[in-house]
């Protein structure tokens, strides 16, 4: 009979030899999934899919010419990435939202740094599918969430729930609450594929990415290892009327000088 210590042992060389020789590594599968859950959320869909030469090349938020995505662990640009791509849609009951999020895992263990990193959004957008690309094609496990509204729909249309009364929960996701959920379901997804936690966990991120740092370091101090929250946005309260107000006085001025 061989002995349990014997059957470990044996079980161990087993994995070495296996990974060796380039089996196949975690699997990308709905069941090994399957517990990815926060109490306070209801899941209605998750989907999970072999990502094998996905492009990064899509077309950018500012609608400049598409480009690939600049690994930090090689260099060059990388056009093609190979992920496990995790789609999760859900809702906090009660509150009539509707938030998607996007978690990106190297696909083979041996592409994975052991690392997390999230990548913020910009100007009304959360994040999205993007924000995970560059950080897989560095060897990170990635998240990213679109904060609950679609990037193309007005701001009227998500955060008002009628004319002069703010959806305040709406507001509340974009604002925070699902970066943070984005990022606990993304490190426990980390685990569920790889076997262990990330050993350092980090965000990036510029203008409302910046913001979006700062809010996880004042609220979630314990989510991130290092944050780098370039050019906040954190004045919005003066800078969006700021926007308007040449427009505004130029529009008033010329009703005066027609009259």
């Amino acid at each position: 009979m061989i002995s349990t210590g014997w059957l470990a042992t044996a079980l161990a060389v087993s994995r070495v030899v296996q990974g060796a020789l380039g089996a196949p590594g975690p699997a990308c599968t709905a069941s090994t999934f399957s517990s990815l859950i926060l109490d306070n959320i209801d899941i209605a869909s998750l989907d999970v899919t072999i990502a094998t030469n996905y492009s990064t090349t899509g077309a950018a938020h500012d609608g400049s010419a598409p480009v690939g995505v600049t690994s930090a662990s090689t260099g060059p640009t990388s056009s093609t990435i190979d992920m496990c791509l995790l789609t999760i849609t859900y809702t906090h009951p009660g509150q009539y939202d509707t938030i998607n999020t996007y978690i990106g895992l190297p696909l083979r263990a041996q592409d994975w740094n052991t690392r997390f990193l999230m990548d913020g959004g910009g100007g009304w957008v959360a994040g999205g599918l993007d924000q995970i690309l560059s950080p897989v094609a560095s060897g990170y496990s990635s998240a990213s969430t679109d904060g609950g509204h679609n990037s193309t729909t007005s701001t009227a249309d998500w955060g008002l729930t009628s004319d002069g009364n703010t959806n305040w929960p709406a507001l509340s996701d974009f604002a925070s609450v699902a970066i943070a959920e984005a990022a606990v379901l993304g490190k426990m997804a980390t685990e569920m594929y790889f076997g262990s936690k990330p050993n350092y966990s980090y965000w990036n991120g510029c203008s409302t990415g910046g913001r979006q740092g700062l809010m996880m370091a004042q609220q979630y101090p314990e989510f991130f290892d290092g944050i780098v929250a370039g050019a906040p946005a954190i004045n919005w309260d003066k800078f969006i009327p700021s926007e308007y107000w040449a427009q505004f006085m130029a529009q008033l001025l010329g009703e005066k000088h027609s009259c």
